[in-house]
């Protein structure tokens, strides 16, 4: 088990590596599949294509020229170039074993499976493991949820996996992942991988790129990875609401969502009438029944609505009267349409929102509900409205060490919100703005000025630097640190020199 820094989060995985050494080993007994035939058929014909390796694999009986699989498969795709899928529709299984299927080249994406806009790639609903590795999977249509991959259940590992220019109906417009068995800890994993592209459209569309249903103790990971240009679009007058362009995301019953490095860009929720809301035109993250949310070292940049009445760039939501729990930490939000950060914490939920800097929207956060919120070394600027809050009847709601201003308005609150040790309205002297920098100068109001005994500020800024640098933590996302030299002396502050000259 490790433990979030500086917020007493205990997540129940562990560490990535571990993870994919320990709880995703492969047994011993396996098939390998060479794949050379770039065409899609399933005839006895003397080859072996894409399709039939899987189907030997899955199966456990040799086709064509592709030897029978065992419990454990790897299918190599050999050749560089696309490789056609769109002949014979989608691959269905319900297998309760493991498959690889990797690219020809380490760390790139050079083969490239073309559904043709005819059908899905893959349909899973066995309990098995499913990785996916160094290729793309493209042009793929389902009038259901999952425009090119479909897992009603089982492991699914992403790496280094680009799901490009994919269509579905529903939820998903490119993958579509749900696990809702009770406890049995299932777990879809990506990394390293590209969303580009892809639409979800129709009636309450869901997730652009990804939709994501934890249940049953069940993980999402999210790492290193891109979510480009892709779109919900709601095609439905009567129900105007568009949700998660970039991803849709769902956790119940103690599941644990953690989403870290990526990023979220250009993505966008359509309306067709001139109202209505999009819930996160970057990303939209349901918790309920015990479930957290770790919303880590990200950032969601010029995520647009069109038609909408009311926007966000990134939406959370915990039910009422369930102890939910959200960790957002060292995050970029900026200019994104709408709202940047939208957080909907009920009574019984509890909230972080540390070490980010939201800017360039119609509001920087907006907050309502009735849990209890820390919000921490924010950075909260040129917004037309910096903080909104409503609510926190009987919940408790503090924002400490953050700089908010140089907004319209810099804060719309309620009178239960607490604030300590905040850089309000005046200016904050920051490095370059001009040019999107945002840390802090020499000789800011801000430097040395905020108070470390406060909670939820964390171990480390947004650059990942500590968060203390001096006698006492500095207001806003960002620590100053002095400039250093090559003899290990600083540029400033002599009392902070790390080094003395006798």
């Amino acid at each position: 088990m490790r433990s979030n820094e500086g917020f007493g989060i205990v997540l129940r995985w562990p560490m990535m590596a571990v993870l994919a050494a320990l709880a995703l080993t492969q047994p011993a007994v396996a098939t390998d599949y060479h794949v050379t035939v770039l065409t899609d058929d399933l005839e006895n014909n003397g080859n072996c294509t894409l399709r039939e390796a899987m189907t030997a694999s899955v199966t456990n009986v040799s086709v064509d020229a592709c030897p029978a699989g065992e419990e454990s498969d790897v299918i190599m795709l050999d050749t560089v170039g696309t490789y056609v899928f769109s002949v014979l529709g989608e691959f269905t299984t319900d297998s309760t074993e493991s498959l690889v299927l990797k690219g020809p080249t380490a760390g790139a994406r050079a083969a490239t499976i073309n559904l043709g806009f005819q059908s899905r790639f893959l349909v899973f609903t066995g309990s098995g493991y499913v990785r996916l590795e160094d290729l793309n999977i493209a042009f793929g249509v389902s009038t259901g949820g999952g425009g090119a991959l479909r897992f009603t259940d089982g492991d699914l590992d992403l790496s280094n996996v680009g799901l490009l220019f994919n269509q579905a109906g529903s939820q998903g417009g490119a993958l579509y992942w749900k696990s809702d068995q009770i406890g049995d800890n299932r777990e879809l994993s990506i990394a390293d991988s590209e969303f580009s592209g892809n639409l979800v459209a129709g009636h309450l569309p869901e997730g652009g790129g990804l939709f994501a249903e934890a249940d049953g103790m069940g993980h999402v990971l999210i790492s290193g990875s891109i979510f480009d240009g892709n779109t919900s679009s709601s095609t439905d007058p009567s129900s105007p609401v568009a949700g998660g362009a970039g991803a849709t995301i769902e956790a119940r019953v103690g599941a644990e969502v953690e989403i870290s490095d990526s990023t979220f860009i250009n993505n966008e929720g359509v309306l067709q009438l001139d109202a209505g809301t999009v819930s996160g035109s970057a990303l939209e993250v349901f918790l309920e029944d015990s479930a957290l949310l770790l919303l880590t070292d990200n950032q969601f940049l010029s995520n647009t609505s069109i038609n909408a009445s009311s926007s966000s760039a990134v939406d959370l939501f915990t039910v009422a009267q369930d102890p939910a729990q959200l960790v957002v930490d060292r995050n970029i939000l900026a200019g994104n349409e709408g709202w940047q950060l939208n957080v909907i914490l009920n009574p019984g939920g509890t909230g972080h929102v540390s070490n980010s800097l939201l800017l360039g929207g119609e509001i920087g956060a907006r907050i309502l509900g009735g849990g209890n919120l820390t919000v921490s070394h924010l950075t909260v600027t040129e917004n037309d409205v910096g903080i909104l809050m409503n609510g926190f009847p009987g919940g408790t709601a503090m924002i400490n060490n953050s700089i908010v201003t140089l907004n319209g308005l810099d804060f719309n609150l309620p009178s239960e919100v607490v604030l300590l040790s905040n850089l309000v309205g005046v200016e904050p002297e920051f490095s370059d703005p001009a040019d999107g920098d945002y840390r802090l100068r020499e000789g800011s109001p801000a430097v040395d000025m905020g108070n470390s005994a406060l909670p939820g500020g964390g171990r480390l800024d947004l650059d990942k630097g500590p968060r203390v640098v001096g006698p006492q933590t500095d207001i806003g996302a960002y620590e100053f640190a002095a400039v250093v030299f090559a003899d290990d002396f600083e540029l400033g502050d002599t009392q902070a020199w790390s080094q003395t000259v006798p």
